[in-house]
């Protein structure tokens, strides 16, 4: 029964995207409460300052991805994201005796801005 529990325990871990952030410039800030999304830097019609990079790799869908792309930037106190690279990515098998998963996903990955000029 416990082998069955360890089992449910890793699937579960295994099925949500991972989120990664790294800081460029290592500041606190206060959360935001909505990020804006870009998908082409031309786009962004204000002055802004890049924060850090937001990585967030699984088998969800791009909608769901660039969700959790926005929560994570929010709580870095970004004001937007701009997205950079998303391809699809080889996630390594998970594998517990007989029980596999994992396999082919998705990887997105996007510059956290901080706007720095309040009119666009």
């Amino acid at each position: 029964m416990k082998l069955v529990i360890v089992i449910l325990i890793f699937v579960i871990a295994g099925c949500g995207p991972s989120i990664n952030y790294a800081s460029f410039d290592g500041k606190q800030r206060t959360p935001t409460h909505s990020v804006d999304v870009y998908t082409d830097i031309t786009r962004v019609d204000r002055e802004y300052k890049e924060i850090g990079m937001v990585t967030a790799r699984g088998k969800d869908n791009e909608e769901l991805l660039i969700r959790k792309l926005r929560e994570e930037a929010a709580t870095m106190g970004a004001d937007a994201i701009i997205i950079t690279n998303a391809e699809p990515t080889k996630i390594p098998y998970n594998q517990v005796g007989i029980f596999k998963w994992g396999g082919a996903g998705k990887a997105m990955r996007a510059t956290a801005i901080t706007y720095t000029s309040t009119t666009p």
